[in-house]
């Protein structure tokens, strides 16, 4: 599984991508349909749109200070299923 953190003003809204690059074979490529899933935080979380090797989302809103856990999953060509965790902060001060 892969994670990483991103900071976002609370009035924002923004474009987050999970880079699955890293994860795929040599000839892998992502297929199907990706799943984006709220997991903690109050943010607004938009669908995912594939374009290997990312999968890319929207985040809005957001309270001050909480952390929002996105967890993003997509199939791969090789059968596989890659899962990555993104942790996303609202904050003023970035």
């Amino acid at each position: 599984m892969s994670s990483f953190q991103v900071v976002k003003h609370p009035s924002e809204v923004i474009r987050v991508s999970a880079d699955f690059s890293m994860r795929l074979s040599s000839g892998d490529t992502l297929t199907g349909s990706p799943t984006v899933s709220k997991l903690t935080g109050d943010m607004t979380i938009g669908s995912g749109t594939l374009s290997t090797p990312l999968v890319t989302f929207t985040a809005s809103t957001g309270t001050e200070g909480t952390i929002t856990t996105v967890q993003v999953s997509c199939g791969t060509t090789n059968g596989e299923t890659l899962v990555g965790m993104i942790g996303i902060l609202a904050s003023v001060a970035y």
